[in-house]
C-alpha cells in the first residue's frame, strides 16, 4: 500500500527531499515572520511536476494578528505545531534548513514598507 503522506515518500526516496528543502525552508522563515503557529505536514501540498516535485504551502489561519497585536516574541513555544513539524523534519531530513532562503526571505521581508501596506 503507498502512502500520501508527502514526509514518508520523501524519507523513503519516492520523491527527492533536497528539491523541497529551499521551498520549505522559504515557507518556515515566511512562518516564523508571520507567528504562524500551525504550520504541521499536513498544510504542504507536495506535487508532482515536470521534473520532480514541487511544494506550497497553505492554512495561514493561526497566523499574523490571530495571537494579538504586537506579536508574541520569537521564539515560537516549542509545542506550536509549527516547532513540531520542524523536529520532525528535522529527525526525517537531518539539517535541511537552507540558510540562503532564509535570508532571501528576510531581505525581501525588510524591503517592505509603511506606504505599501497601506
Amino acid at each position: 500500500m503507498e502512502t500520501q503522506d508527502w514526509w514518508v515518500r520523501a524519507h523513503n526516496g519516492d520523491i527527492n527531499f533536497s528539491f523541497l528543502a529551499p521551498t520549505i525552508s522559504r515557507i518556515l522563515a515566511y512562518d516564523l515572520f508571520i507567528h504562524n503557529v500551525d504550520r504541521h505536514l499536513t498544510n504542504y501540498v507536495v506535487r508532482r511536476q515536470y521534473s520532480g516535485h514541487a511544494v506550497l504551502a497553505f492554512d495561514y489561519s493561526q497566523a499574523w494578528l490571530f495571537s494579538g497585536f504586537p506579536l508574541p516574541a520569537l521564539p515560537l513555544h516549542h509545542q506550536t505545531n509549527t516547532i513540531q513539524a520542524l523536529r520532525a523534519m528535522r529527525k526525517l531530513f537531518g539539517d535541511f534548513i537552507r540558510h540562503d532562503e532564509v535570508k532571501h526571505v528576510c531581505n525581501r521581508l525588510r524591503k517592505i514598507n509603511t506606504e505599501s501596506i497601506e
